[in-house]
């Protein structure tokens, strides 16, 4: 008889994570999945609209059902068999939770295989006050994690582990390869003729509309800097800048100045390129895999929003944001290289913390076992 996997989504898939979950991979491999949209039941159904992109934005899984109110939720949990693989996405460790899902928890605990799961793993704060934050994050999910009692909580890099271990001291710690990394891109010596710029999509961001948030308050004078910026890199290294964009937004030829854009490449660019500039794009992690030179960009116009999101970048890759102001070649040169040794150390850390073991497991083969055996 197969197992059922439930994935209940608090929030809109998109389909970059919907394929980082990838819930039709555990429905080819003998699990009964069930694919659960209950953002209805937390945000309006106008916020929501903000998040679309265009018309199938949204990701659809196996048995894809989205819930519409409270009650038909419960009824349907009620059914399940409590022996049910629940996989819950709120109880992210790192943040402290807005969410008033007390009434969800009350129907969850009762699951005997309730799980969380994390690919995006946090830095250790590096000052007085971050390290404070830690500590009132630990404690602040441990008191909720008692609450839902997860039987288990799926983690990347060394880091990841001891997030886990501190939070949810009772459950299994299941530790695999992170997603947010491409490990098998192939290399291509033509990329390494241009250097990559990693777009943030200000124009149009799903996430950032979704809560009322602005990250760049001048796209316009935004990109005009950045291209003045490009302009003096090109002249400085002899290469063309290409724009690696996610397809949230499609640019007209003006936006870059011409420059070329190559849409849903990113991680294969970023792996084969001579430089890649970017700001805070999860994209970015794909420089330790493979070495490549990085530099960080700040703008004038970046809120405060996205300046916090600028140095959990950095703090994370241990590098430096520059502005795109500056003209002096020899202080980018002291920031873009990187040392294999440092990569291994953040990818140990943040993305694969068995990266010294000579075979690599596919994290949902290393999921799928656990499951297996639950």
């Amino acid at each position: 008889m197969k197992k059922t996997i439930c994935f209940l989504r608090l929030a809109p898939t998109s389909p970059l994570h919907g394929s980082q979950l990838n819930p039709w991979w555990y429905h080819e491999n003998n699990f009964n999945v069930l694919f659960w949209d209950i953002s209805r039941l937390f945000f309006k159904i106008k916020t929501l609209e903000k998040y679309k992109v265009h018309k199938n934005y949204f990701f659809t899984g196996p048995n894809n059902r989205i819930f519409e109110n409270k009650n038909e939720l419960i009824n349907e949990l009620d059914k399940l068999d409590k022996n049910a693989i629940i996989l819950y996405f709120n109880r992210n460790p790192f943040i402290i939770s807005n969410f008033k899902d007390d009434w969800l928890i009350k129907q969850l605990r009762v699951f005997k295989k309730l799980g969380l799961i994390q690919f995006d793993t946090r830095p250790l704060g590096n000052t007085f006050y971050q390290k404070f934050k830690d500590i009132y994050r630990i404690y602040k999910n441990r008191y909720l994690s008692n609450q839902l009692n997860p039987k288990f909580f799926i983690s990347v890099g060394k880091y990841g582990e001891y997030w886990s271990k501190k939070i949810y001291p009772k459950s299994k710690s299941i530790n695999v390869a992170s997603p947010l990394i491409n490990w098998h891109v192939k290399t291509n010596k033509n990329f390494k003729k241009f250097i990559l710029f990693i777009e943030e999509s200000f124009i149009n961001q799903p996430d950032a509309k979704m809560y009322d948030e602005v990250y760049c308050n001048d796209t316009k004078n935004y990109h005009k800097r950045m291209n003045a910026f490009f302009d003096f890199v090109e002249t400085k290294t002899g290469k063309k800048v290409i724009i690696g964009a996610s397809g949230r937004y499609f640019y007209d030829n003006e936006t870059f100045n011409g420059r070329k854009i190559i849409y849903n490449k990113t991680l294969e660019l970023i792996s084969n390129s001579y430089l890649t500039i970017g700001h805070c794009s999860l994209a970015l992690y794909q420089v330790v895999l493979y070495n490549t030179p990085l530099l960080l960009v700040n703008d004038s116009s970046f809120t405060s929003r996205q300046i916090i999101e600028n140095r959990y970048s950095a703090n994370l890759l241990e590098s430096n944001h520059i502005n795109n102001t500056e003209r002096s070649w020899k202080k980018i040169e002291k920031i873009i290289n990187r040392s294999k040794k440092l990569n291994n150390k953040i990818i140990k850390n943040f993305f694969d913390s068995n990266i010294n073991s000579k075979v690599q497991v596919d994290y949902k083969t290393e999921i799928k076992k656990y499951f297996d055996i639950i």
